[in-house]
């Protein structure tokens, strides 16, 4: 993630330092995901501009990865191909960005981050400096054929004290779309003594992502079990359990 942390680093220091006055400039993207495929091999970016001044973008494209540490790790890259590479948004106006795989697919999806980097304005008004704050927008691009899946794998890797750590994996070849994971920890009986949500997100093919859960130290001493059971968009739910041991 470290060239995505450059990026973010240059645009505060233009907030600090652009002699330009601030604006109202206000752009929609649209479509917010981008999907290539055989059957649609090109896909289109809509950007609107309700602002009254004139936007302009600079579009950049990246190979898009994950690791234990970071859920967007963005690398330079020319698999994907767009037109044009400078975007000039006037006062309500729509202006397009097209967008392609310069690859052949493989079995597997790819992910890609289409970045739309706003630019300083062209010139500054007369009446001296203000502070200009500039948008970036990162749109995910993902190149795949028809009919791959995901296939989550979930499990329980350690339940004790107060603390239950998980581990997903995604073993297909499409991306899990983002989900939501509920916790719950529950008595000899059966009964919930405290439950927790994860709001998960994008695990892309043959990645995995942990969680970690802190349970409140009054539901360790009668907690018996956890149950985990994770929704997905599409792939069926997975549930799993585990005993629960109080004292590592």
């Amino acid at each position: 993630m470290r060239r995505r942390h450059l990026l973010v680093r240059g645009a505060i220091l233009l907030l600090l330092v652009s002699p330009f006055p601030a604006d109202a400039s206000r752009v929609e993207i649209s479509p917010t995901l981008l999907e290539l495929g055989p059957e649609r091999p090109t896909a289109v970016l809509q950007l609107r501009n309700s602002s009254d001044v004139t936007v302009d973008f600079e579009v950049l494209a990246f190979a898009w990865d994950q690791d234990e540490e970071n859920d967007v790790h963005l690398t330079e890259t020319r698999e994907i191909v767009f037109f044009p590479a400078m975007v000039s948004v006037e006062p309500g106006k729509v202006r397009k960005v097209r967008v392609a795989a310069q690859t052949p697919l493989e079995k597997t999806e790819k992910a890609y981050r289409l970045l739309l980097k706003q630019l300083p304005p062209r010139s500054a008004p007369e009446g001296g400096t203000a502070v200009h704050i500039l948008t970036e927008f990162l749109v995910p691009v993902f190149a795949g054929h028809a009919g791959i899946r995901p296939a989550p794998e979930l499990a329980v890797v350690r339940s004790e004290g107060q603390r239950v750590e998980l581990k997903l994996r995604n073993a297909g070849q499409r991306r899990l779309q983002p989900f939501p994971m509920e916790v719950r920890v529950l008595d000899e009986a059966g009964a919930t003594l405290h439950s927790a949500e994860i709001h998960g997100w994008y695990v892309l093919p043959g990645r995995e992502k942990s969680y970690t859960v802190q349970l409140p130290e009054n539901a360790c001493p009668a907690a018996h079990r956890v149950v985990v059971r994770a929704e997905f968009v599409d792939a069926p739910a997975r549930e799993v359990s585990s005993a629960h041991r109080c004292s590592p």
